[in-house]
């Protein structure tokens, strides 16, 4: 009888083989990972999961890849998160599953806005539709469903949750009518870290030292949180508990003050936050102005800010900031930065992406790419603002990147000579011969034209009684294709 084959020794991985770590685990292609376990308590909320088995070495084994392990291990230390941007579907949809199955709150984060970029190929969207039913992505289930509206009945329920099968069959007899899939988000901790400072402050006690209202308040209003209007929470909370002491006013006095603390930094809100998440959650906490004392810190940031940032170094599903207006994002990505709260750095440059749709915003996210050093961002916003002033780019970039953008910009200069080379030379039979329609556009042009061709075009648009409107179309027609020809990104010019 053969002698069967012998397994392989285990290789150590070469980033994650610290020899303080005190967990190790083994993925399915046998390497081994060494982690600390107090990463893991911090950034995760499922490790370990169910089927953890440690043998006498400690060593767990897992059911995913090297490649996904060495991924998802990345979002647990305070350290520049991977972004994703270059990773293959391939790559993505495991992390994805295991940054759900682990709770990896900041690689889940990250993943369901990087599945975005796949559905906008048309590419992987059964695949996507899946993921973000199950695990509750509403952004990117409307996104998916039009994209699989064509499936079958039978083939949908297989893929969707039991819960999205009504809705999904509403959807499909109604197209496109998506508003019936809804979701809820999940519980705050900022009502919870209120709610453990009222019952701290003492402040409510009544005339009977055993009324126990406050604790049993404080612990249904954690069950409902932010679901409805506080008052009406407090007020159902405060049904069938009175100790003879308390008065049917004292409700109205605790929703008051309770909502004010969710909702109360330079504004002078306090926010009470575990030692252990800012140290292990975040690069830059304390900051320099830190004293140390017992005292409340101090920071320039708002609470609306701060309640943002916050959440993101609790293990808890960190928000997808996908209903964020610009200018709450603005601040709370300045402060992820300064702070360096890894997660919330990473899903902010994504969600600066977004905003390049709405070109006014094109310079302020040029300024804080290029500041942090997102050049995916900068390439997306560099195009939209090519008409920048040379003063005004020296006042919004860092000295490094002036060069890069000055050669940058001289490609759209080389861009422009080319068009109006291009029309001096056009001739229309069927203008005067001494038409200035053409002299006068070309006169024009400038940088800004490339902000808007057409609208350049018809603006500067003064033929003769010959001309026609044929003319302008042309024209217009050949700046446009010549502005859409490619250029070099950004980047490239970086050194």
């Amino acid at each position: 009888m053969p002698p069967k084959p012998r397994t392989p020794a285990p290789s150590q991985s070469g980033r994650f083989n610290a020899v303080d770590a005190d967990v190790v685990f083994q993925s399915s292609d046998n390497v081994l990972f060494s982690i600390h376990r107090k990463n893991l308590e911090t950034h995760t909320g499922a490790f370990p999961p169910a089927e953890f088995k440690a043998d006498e070495q400690e060593v767990v084994t897992l059911q995913e890849s090297s490649e996904t392990l060495d991924l998802l291990f990345q979002f647990i230390y305070p350290q520049r998160h991977p972004s994703l941007s270059d990773s293959t579907f391939e790559v993505l949809a495991p992390l994805a599953e295991a940054a759900e199955k682990y709770e990896a709150y900041s690689a889940m984060n990250i993943c369901h806005i990087r599945m975005l970029k796949f559905l906008e190929a048309n590419q992987h969207a059964e695949h996507i539709m899946s993921y973000a039913a199950k695990h509750g992505y509403k952004e990117v289930v409307d996104v998916a469903a039009p994209l699989v509206i064509s499936m079958s009945i039978g083939s949908v329920i297989q893929i969707l949750p039991p819960h999205l099968h009504l809705s999904w069959v509403t959807v499909f007899a109604s197209k496109f009518n998506l508003h019936m899939v809804l979701y809820r988000e999940q519980w705050k901790d900022n009502l919870h870290s209120a709610l453990m400072k009222l019952g701290a402050n003492n402040t409510h006690k009544c005339g009977s030292g055993n009324c126990e209202i406050l604790s049993k308040l404080m612990y249904s209003l954690n069950l409902r949180a932010l679901t409805l209007p506080m008052k009406d929470l407090v007020k159902e909370a405060y049904k069938g508990y009175n100790c003879g002491y308390c008065n049917a006013n004292k409700f109205d006095k605790w929703a008051k003050e309770i909502d004010e603390m969710r909702k109360t930094s330079y504004d002078d809100v306090l926010f009470a936050i575990h030692k252990k998440n800012h140290e292990m959650n975040t690069g830059a906490f304390p900051p320099a102005e830190f004293e140390g004392d017992e005292e409340p810190v101090h920071l320039t940031e708002s609470s609306e800010t701060l309640e943002l940032l916050f959440q993101f170094i609790y293990s808890q599903r960190h928000p997808s900031l996908s209903d964020t207006s610009f200018e709450v994002l603005a601040a709370l990505a300045e402060a992820a930065e300064k702070y360096e709260v890894f997660a919330a750095m990473n899903i902010c440059h994504l969600r600066m992406l977004l905003f390049l749709e709405q070109e006014q915003y094109a310079e302020r996210i040029m300024e804080y790419a290029a500041k942090h050093d997102y050049y995916e961002v900068c390439d997306s916003a560099a195009p939209l603002i090519i008409s920048m002033s040379i003063e005004r780019a020296a006042e919004i970039l860092p000295p490094h990147l002036f060069l890069p953008w000055m050669l940058y910009r001289q490609q759209w200069q080389n861009r422009l000579q080319d068009i109006t080379a291009g029309l001096a030379i056009t001739t229309y039979q069927s203008c005067h011969a001494s038409c200035m329609a053409n002299y006068n556009l070309v006169k024009s042009l400038t940088l800004k034209t490339f902000d808007n061709p057409q609208e350049t075009v018809l603006e500067n648009f003064n033929g003769c009684g010959q001309c026609t409107a044929e003319k302008y179309f042309l024209w217009a027609e050949w700046v446009v294709s010549m502005k859409d020809l490619p250029v070099e990104p950004f980047r490239s010019f970086i050194v």
